[in-house]
């Protein structure tokens, strides 16, 4: 592979002529513009990248930065972000960093242009990023991409109404989240709004089938659940099918998340990588830091 020595070699000239050609800085001849040039076809010379981007401190390369390759909507949301890039000549790397977050110090060391992570993978990396253009997908705060949680909700339970919903169950696993706060919210601020009853069951990790099952044994007239989170989604269904309640036939169930078995998952993560993406372009392209968030509309998922 030929080395800018080789060039510089070849055309009769200094590396450091060479690298003012390729850099486009300072002042080369004309004819000697053209010496280098036909040396560089001639040995069919490529610049390093790394190196390039070390030396002008910046680089074409964003990292999307996850913890999980098998999570349902990674691929799409891959998809969506590396067409974003290329069509604004960009490229896109992406490194799970669940076990080597010295992944992070060396895409900072060359100088990484910009960063677009899964929530799980920015709380790894801490503060690493305070001084690079990021964006967070579901984040809880400026820069990030979040899903509009609270019209999830809102929309859930309008969809239950229009289907003669009479008691509804809002079934939650606990846990420290903006984006379960606004579902739980939404929910439940609607369900009043509307006059519909409805009971708040919140239940600790793993047990939200043990408790659905204990209220639909307790409140047989309930006729809906909302599930907020991954968590009560299958417990709620593991205990209709326990209760020989078919879904939905006899018990109405919307999850408000995106998980394998939700057909809205590959849509909203195409969406989401969609809005992550330019969100972090702006940044790249126009200086303009994204102080803010992004929210996206509703997403619904019933049975």
């Amino acid at each position: 592979m030929a080395t800018i020595r080789d060039v510089a070699k070849l055309a009769g000239v200094s590396v450091a002529t060479v690298s003012r050609v390729l850099n486009k800085k300072g002042y080369v001849h004309e004819d000697t513009v053209k010496q280098v040039e036909q040396a560089i076809e001639q040995l069919h010379y490529k610049p390093n990248a790394v190196a390039k981007s070390l030396f002008k401190k910046s680089s074409t390369m964003i990292a999307l930065l996850v913890t999980d390759f098998q999570e349902p909507s990674f691929l799409p949301i891959l998809t969506a972000v590396e067409q974003a890039a290329c069509r604004e000549g960009y490229q896109t790397i992406v490194c799970n960093i669940t076990h080597d977050i010295s992944y992070l110090d060396t895409l900072l060391q060359n100088h990484t242009a910009g960063y677009i992570l899964s929530r799980s993978a920015f709380r790894l990396a801490g503060n690493r990023l305070a001084e690079a253009p990021y964006v967070v997908i579901d984040g809880d705060s400026g820069h990030a991409v979040q899903s509009d949680e609270y019209g999830s909700a809102r929309q859930a339970v309008e969809w239950l109404l229009s289907r003669q919903a009479k008691f509804l169950a809002c079934v939650y696993e606990e846990e420290n989240s903006t984006a379960l706060e606004e579902r739980v919210s939404g929910v439940c601020n609607t369900a009043e709004a509307n006059g519909l009853s409805y009971r708040l069951v919140p239940a600790g990790a793993g047990q939200s089938e043990q408790v659905t099952a204990a209220l639909l044994a307790a409140a047989p007239y309930i006729d809906s659940v909302v599930a907020c989170n991954e968590g009560a989604t299958a417990g709620v269904l593991r205990a209709a099918r326990g209760r020989g309640l078919a879904v939905p036939e006899q018990l109405h169930v919307i999850a408000l998340h995106q998980s394998a078995d939700c057909p809205s998952s590959a849509a909203s993560g195409r969406q989401k990588g969609e809005a992550a993406a330019r969100m972090l372009l702006k940044r790249l392209t126009t200086g303009q830091a994204p102080s803010y968030t992004s929210s996206l509309p509703p997403q619904l998922t019933h049975s």
